[in-house]
């Protein structure tokens, strides 16, 4: 009785390891981005959307007869002006945003540039890309360690007729004693 306790203390407390490392994984993999990176890619989408905006624009004026297929089907940038009677209901503004970067990017980034601050005071960002990956790698090579320690324990506990179950999660690889 005392060698299974012993092998369940230990395996126990590996699982408690292991939780940690998978829930910190998990968060590397999903964490919101930096601020500097958030910003960078706020920067590149006003670029796209300015890059685009210059190209082909037009403004149309429709009669209230015009429905939002027709407006969508002019695939450009499109607003309308209507008197608030037809099917459209009055004015309606469908995918300006090319337009507005165009005429205004430093404001638009300046405006993207305090939202993102602004809710990054409210979030765990996460750290800078290069960093995340790096850290992923080593906490995912920690798990795959724990892991094979923890196979390798519930082995001995077999072999000495105690019946410990695996965890539903493990890595199949740490189980089947694949090392890459």
């Amino acid at each position: 009785m005392a060698k299974s306790s012993s092998y369940r203390d230990q395996i126990d407390r590996l699982r408690v390891d292991i939780e940690k490392l998978n829930t910190r994984a998990e968060w590397l993999r999903n964490a919101p981005l930096c601020i500097a990176e958030a910003k960078a890619r706020a920067d590149r989408y006003v670029d796209g959307l300015a890059a685009a905006g210059v190209t082909e624009k037009i403004g149309v004026f429709f009669s209230n007869d015009a429905t939002p297929a027709d407006l969508m089907s002019q695939r450009r940038n499109v607003f309308m002006i209507g008197d608030g009677k037809g099917p459209i209901n009055g004015t309606v503004a469908i995918d300006i945003g090319e337009t507005i970067a165009s005429l205004f990017p430093e404001l638009l980034r300046k405006r993207l540039h305090a939202l993102i601050e602004e809710a990054a005071g409210l979030m765990d960002c996460g750290p800078p890309d290069v960093e995340r990956r790096t850290e992923l790698e080593n906490v995912e090579r920690q798990l795959f360690d724990a892991e094979r320690r923890e196979e390798a324990l519930i082995v001995a506990a077999e072999q000495e007729g105690i019946d410990i179950a695996r965890r539903r999660d493990v890595d199949p690889a740490a189980v089947l004693g694949i090392f890459e």
